[in-house]
């Protein structure tokens, strides 16, 4: 997982133009925005939901892994 993660960051580093520090930032955030957005979606667009099963805490994600209550 390490691997593919650092040949990602790699790509993004080339791709943009960017130096190490600021493509690893850059990268985090967008892929931060990507996760969120997959999580709404695969949440049916209903943000309670999202809010129920996922939990943000200082930039990070944890996922309860509870049924949804419907």
């Amino acid at each position: 997982m390490t691997l593919i993660t650092a040949i990602m960051l790699m790509i993004y580093k080339r791709k943009n133009g960017l130096g190490y520090s600021e493509a690893k930032f850059l990268f985090k955030t967008e892929m931060n925005d990507y996760i969120l957005v997959l999580g709404v979606f695969l949440s049916g667009g209903d943000m309670s939901r999202f809010k129920y099963r996922y939990k943000i805490k200082n930039g990070s994600i944890s996922v309860n892994y509870k049924p949804f209550k419907r």
